[in-house]
């Protein structure tokens, strides 16, 4: 099968504020290509991710479940933040 990519920023730099937004769609005939719309390289990724999690285990290579369409992004634009209580609380 055929994956067909449409990106809208391919020059978008790793960084919190980075969109993953993407679309992927599945179609039910075989033979149509996969087809992935992502408004940059990283949303491309994320939405090859979701397409592997379809890929069945018992039959190899195929996708059982479709016709698919995920449309999906970030809930919040910041990914997460890490703080260290640890470090406040030491007493020397």
């Amino acid at each position: 099968e055929k994956i067909q990519v449409c990106v809208g920023d391919g020059s978008e730099a790793l960084g919190p504020e980075m969109n993953e937004t993407h679309a992927l769609s599945v179609p039910a005939v075989s033979g149509k290509p996969v087809q992935i719309d992502a408004a940059s390289q990283h949303g491309v990724l994320r939405a090859l991710e979701s397409l592997a999690h379809l890929i069945s285990i018992s039959h190899p290579g195929r996708i059982t479940t479709a016709p698919v369409e995920i449309t999906d992004s970030p809930r919040w634009g910041t990914r997460g933040a890490h703080t260290s209580l640890w470090q406040s609380q030491l007493v020397c």
